[in-house]
């Protein structure tokens, strides 16, 4: 079951845009009245539910729909699966500092962690 209220549904304002090699360093995120770029190395995390992300950057939080899924494969190696539903920009985060199933980023979010995919981190 989808947890995203109706209401946040008709907020969804952005799309990711297909970027070519050209803009391997950025998203284009489309939005309403502009296109937005937004380097991959200022994501601080992207969370899922269902269908839908909030990609959070330094600056700006932006909802979209898609999948954490299909958005993975376009990011580079300092972002991490640490939860069936966060993928996480280490760069950000101390990973040394765990603490009942929770990492806390520079900016302190706190974002949920699971042993299945920390452990494939540590492999």
């Amino acid at each position: 079951m989808n947890n995203i209220s109706h209401s946040y549904k008709n907020d969804i304002k952005f799309k990711l845009k297909e970027t070519s090699e050209h803009h391997e360093n950025f998203f284009i995120i489309k939005g309403l009245y502009k296109d937005e770029l937004v380097k991959k190395e200022d994501i601080i995390y992207i969370k899922a539910d269902g269908n839908y992300i909030d990609l959070v950057s330094s600056k700006k939080e932006f909802p979209m729909k898609t999948s954490l899924k299909k958005i993975q494969s376009s990011l580079p190696k300092s972002f991490v699966r640490v939860h069936r539903s966060f993928i996480i920009n280490i760069d950000f985060f101390d990973l040394k500092n765990l603490k009942d199933n929770t990492i806390v980023s520079l900016e302190n979010h706190v974002i949920p962690t699971s042993k299945q995919y920390l452990s494939l981190m540590t492999n």
